[in-house]
């Protein structure tokens, strides 16, 4: 009878210890499962903020040369920028804070006939920003050759100075 009783309370206590880990791990689980959630949300308005950054860059760039256009786009860029700059890599945020300042800069630069060089590398900073929003995505290709830069990915055809690529 002793030895009854020792074996119930031996298992009752084993089943105890047994349904304790598992409430444990599957609290483990559900936070796990939490952090992985707020991950995912972050992820998707991270690669939203990248899209929405594009689609502003591609604005940038066709207005540069429109003067009633120009200095809208750039409001534009900053305003959004100041709210989204936290969802966009450092690279990307970075980029696309020197490329709305070059094209707010780039009209003046024309009419002042800086060198050639400094021109060009204020075009440059316009310019690159589309490559470099691509590239910090790193999203799987769904078929080679589905992206290919504006100008093969260097510095566009050298003409840098007025009209837009593409």
């Amino acid at each position: 009878m002793i030895g009854t009783l020792a074996g119930a309370l031996v298992g009752g206590a084993i089943a105890m210890l047994v349904s304790h880990r598992q409430v444990q791990h599957q609290r483990a689980v559900e936070r796990e499962k939490q952090r992985h959630d707020l991950r995912l949300a972050a992820l998707e308005r991270r690669l939203a903020a990248h899209q929405e950054a594009y689609a502003l860059w591609w604005k940038l760039l066709g207005s540069v040369h429109k003067e009633d256009e120009a200095g809208k786009a750039v409001m534009e860029c900053q305003e959004w920028w100041v709210h989204n700059r936290l969802y966009l890599e450092p690279e990307v945020a970075q980029a696309f804070s020197l490329a709305y300042h070059a094209a707010a800069s780039h009209r003046d630069y024309l009419q002042a006939r800086v060198s050639r060089p400094e021109l060009e590398d204020n075009w440059h900073k316009i310019r690159v920003l589309g490559d470099i929003i691509v590239k910090a995505i790193k999203l799987p290709s769904l078929q080679e050759g589905e992206y290919q830069p504006i100008g093969g990915g260097d510095r566009g055809n050298g003409d840098h100075t007025g009209e837009r690529d593409a």
